[in-house]
């Protein structure tokens, strides 16, 4: 929907008339994204990247963010400048108005025309507008500039991210570094840009008053001035102290929500291992530290308006003392001409601290992004590092297929079109060849099923299927194909081989890196790398059997065979066949070769003599008429013909689910939840809560010093009028002193309330921390498939930056002012109660309009929030996927996502902004019917009145103008920022895994001291509302007992793992699971999980150290864990480096390849020695020859343990004892491998 900004004209424009129409759609219904106006064209996020790139000088390594900035927006910022000296005009023609209201009451026995008298109620209502007028507008330009600011920011950050070197890329960011970046460093300098007018011009307006305060008082006022202005360098020194204690808390914010975003990642092994509680104990011991300089940082800027009070309080009162000494009286006009002035500078010093806080905390978050922005850029020539010697160079796009395939939250056929044009027949065969019909067929909303973050709701092998077709699918005539058979089964890849390799890709050049021997014979040449030197091997067949050590022509059918046997007898659950392993089975596959051997070796040069050359480095193919044929008809068969591909993999959910039991929406392919929007008023529960949070008796106390402040100001106040009139006819001493003792109290008030304030809030915050963090990560792991990590993040991160600091900040201002406008009001009617008059009207418009405003604002907010999450996600999946989005060349696609995402939040944020301005303007005119109305009675009363009174009253209704406009704003800002409280809440209170933990003497402590499993009966469904995935399983596996794990895709293989770790526990699952006669059900899940070993596929290790990834408990000596890592041969790998486990495993490992990762998960299995261990695929990445070795130690290390296994070469169960297969229909039945071998 077109904005009407574009055709408003001036009038409607200046008093924000235009938006009208869309607050009264507010009110009469929920908002919803398809009701907010689009952006004008110079707001959008591609008009903003333009100019930042246009604004770009000079050397990106000696990139300025703020003098891009300038550069950007100098011109514009600074025009709206030019409102600031007619909001300062407007302000001082008001005091003059009330200097002569006043001097019209000392002047009573005198004849005024009455003339006179409506001229200045006239004057000063113009005036009161003027200031409204002048003083929005400069908001609302400010707040557009910083809207743009965080765009434009946000677009370059992006920028870099995709264009940046990859080698640099692990030291300078990570998940936690990233969303700090664009979330609270960009909100720095958003804040900076919205503020710094109030820093920068309040020199000049400090000045301008002083000038004015001497003019009217004198030699008097030059005390008072001198004093103010000496005052100023402090809130200056104070603001670098608030920025210091900020960039202390950042550190620590960086720290926690990089660990969050890291323990979020790898969530299935933290439950798998029993890890929760370790690792929540490591983020409350950083929250602790983040939340120490939080609250300094809090404490300094309540500080500085405490100083604030002060100040002007103290100013008046020199000013005063003297005057009195001096003439020996108080004049009314003069006395409250100058406290209206003084009023203005206490304004001017209210917003200057605030504006020189957030240039100093946005000094310091520009320092963060220029350190980001100035990493050197990768060269498209070569790779990401320096090239010593040699040249590489590359064409793109190149398509890529890494080892941990890249998925992102979109639908399957937007994951593998990635940006390509939609084409349907080659997308067919695309299908075909990568094995994904039979998949996508039996998906609720075949290829338009929406994929979860990171590809949740799929299994390693559909991952890896999909990450090919999207590889196969581009026109890139280059195919890069990284290891990417490793998560699938032996029938699988051959089809692949036959289909794709030889099929779908002819005509094109292919790398391929595997451990794979099955796919040599697809190959033209053959490499072998070791040391970071490459071996041509022989193309000769004997040659290469030689080189692998292959004995048997046919042992590469025997997995096929296996699988072969399994499925024909899947059927037949009843059937039970003893096993018996074929001792003469033994394949010895040394992927690794001694380059001192073959010196030759040392300089290699490769080159692709025709275009569809395939090399492996481990291979690609030749190709004949008959397998072109072959290839040309396959795409005839009948998708049910297939019904075995892809199926034997690790993949273990019903087809109507996914592996880890996140059902699809049936409606419309959908498996991530909507983001929970509560609609309406934020709940009393939620204040509750808040309170609760915090403690109740903190929060009275909180409110009893606000009020106890308000009450000595307008005190305070009312005592000038005592004293002006002489009521007492003290001497000076007596008004002065009491002058002074008000001051005092005012001033300890406000500083206690700063002090219990800060703490209060900051016990909040924590308490909500605390118990959302706990909510999350004690949820069941079905939360983490339906809510993506963005979403999540995003909660943890700017939700909870909301709360430990615009909340307490928005709420003070509130606060403050809503009490000041209450004491203004009780002042004015308690001296002048005809004012009683006006306050129905004035309070039912006051009402109306804020809660015309709340009603909208409230919404866009929380549209503002979900619209966010989207991007957060952005960033993180670019992240993840960076070497995918450079091979395909799509960072130009993944700028215009990002910028379409940018305009949808910002069309929420932009609104909320115009919104908040329509509300200001209306309820400055209702404060300046008040100050109309409150002259005009001075002027009907001027007979019947003080002039001391005359000046409190108004005095008080000039204070009005500011109070009650940016109090209810505040009122409803702080509304706002409690949707971050109510988005929290609902995190705390998730369903949580439960029992925790175990009742007394039911276990032992080294429970379980046999490892016998039992499952008798077992049914399990994902979900109350789904189908079971196993149905009444009944097997016992003996203490000590190694047994192998087989079955199709959907079988429910680790439907049993998931099943025995109690990842998946509702009142749909039945029967039970017993551990040394225990049903695991009575068991605490920490208990249990930290009482079984697992070794993923998918190994997962944290940015922590590599002692902290192996024993996070800290149970184990420095001894036992090197021994542990010289069982699974790393401790080379680690010991030349210093202080070895105390190193720093990168983000997710990434120091470490997969095969290196699976290897550290084995070596915590042997550290832990559990009873019970289950190997899924534990092996999948690490060649044939490390597999024997590590097989070796863990069946002799492991030997007393009862072994779990699922496999897909036959050669990593050989060791088993029996072998289960988990049938389609969820049950389980014992198959003999010899008899397969037979039959088959």
């Amino acid at each position: 929907m077109e904005s009407p900004e574009l055709h408003a004209w001036l009038p409607s424009l200046l008093t924000w008339h235009w938006i009208a129409p869309f607050v009264k759609l507010g009110n009469k219904k929920v908002l919803q994204k398809e009701d907010l106006y689009e952006l004008i064209p110079g707001d959008k996020a591609i008009a903003c990247e333009e100019l930042w790139i246009k604004s770009v000088s000079g050397d990106p390594r000696q990139l300025s963010v703020w003098r891009t900035l300038f550069r950007c927006f100098g011109r514009p910022y600074f025009l709206a400048a030019l409102w600031k000296p007619v909001w300062l005009a407007a302000v001082l023609t008001q005091v003059y108005v009330l200097k002569a209201l006043v001097h019209l009451v000392e002047n009573r026995s005198k004849d005024v025309h009455w003339w006179h008298g409506m001229f200045l109620v006239i004057t000063i209502f113009i005036a009161v507008t003027m200031q409204s007028i002048a003083q929005n507008n400069l908001f609302s330009l400010s707040q557009r500039l910083s809207m743009k600011v965080r765009t434009i920011i946000s677009m370059a950050v992006h920028d870099k991210l995709l264009s940046m070197n990859l080698a640099l890329s692990n030291k300078v960011i990570n998940e936690g570094k990233l969303l700090n970046l664009i979330s609270n460093d960009t909100q720095k300098l958003v804040d900076a840009v919205g503020n710094f007018h109030f820093a920068w011009f309040s020199i000049f307006e400090i000045l301008v008053v002083s000038a004015f305060i001497i003019m009217e008082a004198r030699a008097s006022g030059v005390p008072g001035v001198v004093f103010v202005l000496l005052c100023q360098p402090i809130p200056i020194v104070m603001s670098s102290g608030v920025r210091k204690f900020r960039m202390e808390a950042i550190q620590y914010t960086d720290e926690r929500v990089r660990m969050l975003g890291d323990l979020i990642a790898g969530i299935k092994t933290i439950k798998f291992n029993g890890w929760t509680d370790p690792f929540l104990q490591m983020i409350g011991r950083i929250r602790d530290n983040e939340l120490y300089w939080i609250r300094r940082s809090l404490c300094m800027k309540f500080l500085i308006l405490v100083l604030k009070d002060g100040i002007v309080p103290i100013a008046s009162m020199l000013i005063f003392c003297t005057s009195a000494k001096i003439h020996g009286h108080l004049s009314a006009s003069m006395s409250f001409s100058v406290l209206a002035l003084l009023g203005i500078l206490s304004r001017v010093l209210n917003f200057a601290p605030t504006g020189i806080q957030y240039a100093g905390e946005a000094l310091a978050a520009a320092e963060r992004l220029q350190c980001f922005l100035r990493v050197s850029n990768y060269c498209e020539d070569f790779t990401n590092d320096k090239c010593l010697e040699g040249a590489c160079m590359v064409e793109r796009p190149v398509a890529y297929a890494p080892q941990q395939p890249w998925i992102f939250n979109d639908t399957i056929r937007n994951n593998i079109l990635f940006g390509s044009k939609y084409d349907p027949p080659y997308y067919e065969k695309v299908k075909t060849a990568c094995c994904l019909d039979y998949d996508i067929e039996h998906f609720s909303a075949s290829d338009d099923t929406e994929i979860g973050d990171r590809g949740v709701n799929l299994s390693g092998g559909q991952k890896a299927r999909i990450s090919l077709a999207r590889a196969c699918f581009s026109s890139a005539q280059l195919i890069l194909l990284d290891d990417p058979f490793a998560a699938l089964d032996p029938k699988t890849v051959s089809h692949l081989s036959q289909y794709m390799l030889r099929g779908i890709l002819q005509g094109r050049t292919v790398v391929l890196t595997t451990q794979n021997y099955r796919v040599l014979d697809c190959c033209d040449k053959v490499f072998m790398m070791d040391g970071g030197t490459l071996q041509q091997l022989p193309r000769n067949n004997q040659v290469l059997k030689l080189f692998w050590n292959v004995k048997s022509d046919n042992d590469k059918e025997e997995d096929r065979e296996i699988i072969d046997f399994a499925l024909k007898h899947e059927n037949f659950p009843n059937q039970s066949l003893t096993t018996v392993v074929d001792s003469q089975i033994s394949i010895s596959l040394p992927l690794t070769l001694s380059i001192n051997e073959h010196k030759d070796a040392q300089n290699l040069n490769i080159s692709v003599p025709h275009e569809n050359s395939k090399i492996l480095d481990s291979s690609v193919w030749k190709e004949d008429d008959t397998q072109k044929n072959d290839f040309d008809s396959f795409f005839n068969v009948n998708s049910q013909d297939l019904s075995y591909i892809g199926g034997f993999e690790n993949s273990e959910m019903p087809t109507h689910s996914n592996i880890s039991g996140q059902c699809v929406n049936e409606d419309n392919g959908i498996s991530t939840t909507k983001e929970d929007r509560i609609e309406g008023l934020v709940a009393w529960k939620t204040l509750k809560r808040y309170f609760k949070a915090g403690r109740y008796s903190n929060f009275l106390l909180v409110f009893g010093t606000f009020i106890c402040t308000q009450a000595a100001r307008v005190i305070l106040t009312y005592w000038l009028a005592v004293w002006v009139d002489n009521v007492f006819h003290f001497q000076l001493g007596f008004y002065a002193g009491i002058y002074a003792c008000i001051i005092a109290g005012a001033t300890l008030f406000s500083a206690s309330r700063a002090y219990v304030y800060s703490y209060t809030t900051c016990v909040a915050a924590n308490t909500l921390h605390r118990e959302m963090t706990n909510g999350i990560f004690y949820s069941p792991l079905l939360f983490f498939q339906q809510n993506f990590s963005g979403r999540v993040l995003n909660r943890l991160s700017k939700d909870q930056a909301s709360i430990d600091e615009l909340l307490p900040i928005t709420a003070q201002n509130m606060l403050e002012n809503i009490v000041g406008c209450m004491g203004s009001i009780f002042m004015i009617t308690a001296l002048v109660p005809w004012f009683l008059l006006t306050l129905p009207p004035f309070i039912s418009v006051l009402f109306f309009f804020q809660r015309r405003y709340t009603a909208v604002s409230r919404e866009l907010k929380r549209l503002d929030g979900i619209s966010r999450s989207p991007i957060s996600a952005h960033f993180l999946e670019a992240l993840q996927g960076l070497t995918s989005i450079r091979a395909y060349k799509m960072e130009e696609n993944m700028n215009k996502r990002l910028a379409n995402l940018l305009d949808r939040n910002n069309s929420a944020v932009i609104l909320f902004q115009h919104v908040s301005r329509w509300l200001s303007f209306r309820l400055d005119l209702a404060a300046a019917f008040c100050v109309t109305v409150t002259a005009f009675l001075v002027v009907m009363l001027h007979d019947h009145i003080a002039p001391g009174i005359a000046g409190v009253i108004l005095v008080q209704s000039l204070q009005l103008t500011g109070l009650l406009q940016y109090g209810v704003r505040m009122a409803a800002d702080t509304e706002n920022h409690f949707t971050s409280v109510e988005r929290i809440c609902a995190y705390t209170d998730l369903q949580g895994e439960r029992p925790l933990r175990t009742a007394i003497s039911l276990i032992s402590d080294n429970w379980p001291t046999e490892g016998r499993i039992s499952f008798i009966n077992l049914t399990m469904a994902y979900r109350e509302d789904l189908p079971p995935v196993l149905n009444e399983v009944s097997f016992e596996v003996r203490p000590k007992e190694k047994i192998g794990l087989m079955g199709r895709t959907g079988s429910g293989k680790s439907s049993l793992v998931l099943a025995l770790f109690r990842l998946v526990d509702n009142r749909a699952c039945n029967g039970s699971i017993l551990i040394d006669g225990i049903d695991i059900k009575d068991v605490g899940i920490n208990d249990l999980r930290q009482r079984l070993s697992i070794v993923p596929q998918d190994p997962i290790l944290f940015n922590q150290t590599i002692r902290m990834n192996l024993d996070p408990f800290e149970r184990h000596t420095d001894t036992e864990l090197v021994e542990a890592l010289k069982a699974v041969q790393l401790f080379n790998k680690i010991r030349k480096w210093d202080k070895p486990l105390d190193a720093v495993a990168g983000g997710d490992g990434i120091e470490f390849s997969v095969g290196e990762r699976q290897l550290l998960c084995l070596a915590r299995a042997i550290l832990r020695r559990s009873k019970i261990l289950v190997m899924d695929e534990a092996t999948s990445a690490i060649d044939v020859q490390t597999e024997d070795s590590i097989q070796n130690v863990l069946f002799s290390e492991l030997k007393e343990c009862t072994v779990l296994s699922i496999a897909h070469r036959s050669r990593t169960v050989r060791h088993c004892d029996r072998f289960l297969l988990v049938t389609h229909k969820g049950r389980v039945i014992e198959i003999d491998i010899t008899n397969a071998l037979q039959m088959s």
